[in-house]
């Protein structure tokens, strides 16, 4: 550019900064945005935010975190993008509690949490977090503020919302925010039956799994892998009879069950002192050219084990009566 009496601006940084980052040359990126001090350019917030979601991205919190309390220094307040982006990488790293204390100061600091903010807290607290301090999240009362003031919150951040409620084994509350999804204008989706049906069915309330079950083909919605895997797993810990109808009413309905489904149901037999059945329901699946993997069959090997040690039971005990009587 100079060589066309040309000068960079903050334009055409951004451009090279980004596709650094997009590449993964995040320190080339860096390099970069010191030149670009350097040459006068004042950089952005949109600068700043491109270079921290790469650092974020990587893993490398200490970094963007550096970055983070340089960016004051070129005057630019961070905004909730760059929070959010910070925050964010601390919980993918697992680092619960900055996480925690960025958003403090984020409040502390008049910056106002958005829909983005409200996600990555109650996702990042549901995947990594304790349960008390998730229901202390729910309850707080700027996040509640948000979101019944309904800045457009989307599928995603109910989904969320509800799954934290069932993490807290809070039904009610999760029956609550399903309900606010109509108000908002929106629909659940086979995301919101699943998390529901999960919730219930760690509970060992499967009745109520049924029902959400039955109201998700109501309202037209494919159940997929998920929502069978959710349903079978939650009722062999219950009935393994209710296990077999429920399984055999999907193959009924065209239904194909995966490889987990399928070990998960075999598994279960075994477990329960029905290995007879394992073998009988794998026939069935060979009979409709099933995929079975490597741990199938070694579940079905158990069965026959099992089996046969069944048969050398009986049989000891039927000598050993003999010898008793004569």
């Amino acid at each position: 550019m100079p060589k066309f009496m040309c000068s960079p601006d903050v334009v055409t940084y951004n451009i090279l900064i980004n596709a650094c980052c997009v590449g993964g040359r995040t320190s080339v990126a860096i390099d970069w945005l010191h030149s670009m001090v350097r040459s006068g350019v004042e950089p952005s917030a949109a600068t700043f935010t491109t270079i921290l979601h790469a650092l974020c991205r990587e893993g490398n919190v200490v970094e963007a975190q550096k970055l983070f309390d340089g960016i004051q220094d070129v005057g630019i307040a961070p905004n909730a993008a760059m929070y959010n982006t910070l925050m964010d990488g601390y919980f993918k790293v697992r680092e619960v509690g900055q996480a925690s204390l960025l958003y403090e100061e984020m409040r502390r600091k008049g910056v106002s949490p958005d829909c983005v903010t409200f996600n990555i807290l109650v996702g990042g607290h549901y995947k990594y977090g304790r349960k008390e301090d998730l229901n202390r999240l729910l309850k707080d009362s700027i996040l509640s503020g948000l979101f019944l003031d309904c800045l457009l919150p989307d599928i995603f951040t109910f989904n969320i919302l509800i799954g934290g409620y069932c993490k807290t084994f809070d039904m009610v509350g999760a029956s609550e925010i399903f309900n606010k999804m109509y108000s908002c204008g929106l629909d659940p989706d086979i995301t919101t039956y699943n998390t529901r049906m999960h919730g219930y069915c760690r509970m060992r309330k499967m009745n109520k799994a049924v029902i959400i079950l039955d109201q998700l083909i109501s309202a037209g919605i494919v159940p997929d892998t998920v929502t069978y895997n959710t349903m079978l797993s939650g009722i062999c810990s219950d009935i393994l009879d209710h296990a077999m109808i429920f399984t055999a009413k999907l193959l009924k309905m065209g239904f194909l069950p995966n490889v987990i489904t399928t070990n998960m149901l075999l598994s279960h037999f075994c477990k329960q002192g029905m290995p007879e059945k394992a073998l009988i329901w794998g026939q069935k699946l060979r009979e409709i050219s099933f995929d079975f993997d490597e741990i199938s069959y070694q579940i079905m090997d158990q069965a026959y084990r099992l089996m046969q040690d069944d048969v050398e039971f009986v049989r000891g005990t039927y000598e050993k009566g003999l010898f008793m009587v004569s």
